[in-house]
């Protein structure tokens, strides 16, 4: 399924899909033996905000360090980065890929959330100007 929503929207990636696919297949296999660890030693919600503490800072790198590469302008500037984010997410196909995926999984129907994005979208670009 996810095959099916990166290839409705557009995405285009220049990577091995071969390495892909086995890095995926790597960190499905730790996550579901970590939740499993976590799950039987756990206190739930605590457990639950230390592994995400975690993760943050285990994934930190692999996000800044290449987004420091690609545009560091990012940094000094988050509105200007949140609001290519909104006007990515207020595209007419993400929200048929989410209508999609819907349907497909029998999820309740949700509220269109592009009049909010457009809203949040306008007060960023007066506010940034």
């Amino acid at each position: 399924m996810a095959v099916g929503v990166v290839l409705l929207a557009g995405v285009q990636l220049d990577v091995e899909p071969v390495g892909v696919g086995f890095a995926s297949a790597v960190l499905w296999a730790a996550y579901i033996l970590v939740g499993k660890r976590v799950a039987d030693t756990g206190d739930g919600q605590d457990s639950l905000a230390v592994g995400m503490a975690a993760a943050a800072v285990l994934l930190a790198p692999f996000v800044v360090i290449p987004q420091l590469a690609i545009d560091a302008a990012v940094f000094a500037d988050p509105r200007t980065c949140l609001l290519e984010r909104l006007e990515v997410a207020d595209d007419l196909r993400g929200q048929r890929n989410w209508w999609l995926l819907a349907t497909v999984n029998n999820w309740p129907e949700q509220p269109d959330l592009a009049p909010i994005f457009t809203r949040f979208a306008q007060a960023l670009r007066a506010r940034t100007a």
